[in-house]
């Protein structure tokens, strides 16, 4: 369990291990208070977009005021928590000029949030083929819950109360679980997309992912004559 969303799968943690729902950050980690036994339990990962995973986690940490000054992983903060030079409220309306600059540094002090995906829990691509579930979370992550629900159907009813997945099976997940997928064409630039393929490219390799159309769009457009 590394870096899990904390908002619905906390949720669905608590509900499975414990029969009910937290919602306080003290209480939700239930795992802290009645662990689960690690080696009988499956293995299974939701797969994310690397474009849409780091715009994602970019809007959440440097965008939100509250989680930017509450939670220091807009990083490097030396750069975009320096009070004095206040380079985030500056450039808050100008979108793809803020989101360029953090682009930019971010390699200079990578944060978990932005680090690419393939590096987590232990290096992944080299145990993926070993999970019991490898979904994606995409435009069609609801019905990735059905088949994770099928093949775990001891967390059906978990993720029902969690995901409402009765009524969402047939949605288009489009900005429900994230912001990030409606706000591409605000922050992207062609250059932008090119630096943070540079720094994800592990991901669509070892993942054996693939790159967005839109991202080839806004890369073919910026090519044109």
């Amino acid at each position: 369990y590394e870096k899990g969303g904390i908002k619905q799968w906390r949720q669905l943690q608590c509900l499975d291990l414990e029969g009910r729902m937290n919602t306080t950050w003290e209480n939700g980690n239930c795992f802290k208070t009645k662990s689960p036994n690690w080696l009988q339990m499956g293995k299974s990962v939701f797969l994310r977009d690397p474009l849409e995973r780091f715009l994602s986690a970019f809007l959440d940490k440097c965008v939100k005021k509250v989680h930017r000054e509450g939670e220091n992983h807009c990083e490097p903060t030396s750069v975009f928590l320096d009070q004095t030079t206040g380079i985030v409220g500056d450039f808050l309306n100008q979108t793809k000029k803020l989101f360029e600059m953090h682009v930019d540094a971010s390699p200079l002090k990578w944060n978990m949030h932005f680090f690419p995906l393939s590096l987590h829990c232990g290096g992944i691509y080299q145990y993926i083929d070993s999970y019991d579930f490898v979904g994606h979370m995409d435009e069609n992550f609801y019905r990735e819950l059905n088949r994770f629900s099928q093949r775990f159907p001891e967390l059906n009813k978990p993720i029902q109360e969690v995901f409402k997945l009765d009524e969402m099976e047939d949605t288009v997940n489009k900005g429900t679980e994230t912001q990030a997928a409606l706000q591409i064409a605000k922050y992207y630039t062609p250059k932008t997309v090119r630096r943070v393929l540079e720094y994800t490219s592990i991901d669509y390799m070892l993942l054996n992912l693939t790159i967005p159309h839109w991202a080839e769009e806004m890369l073919q457009m910026d090519e044109s004559p």
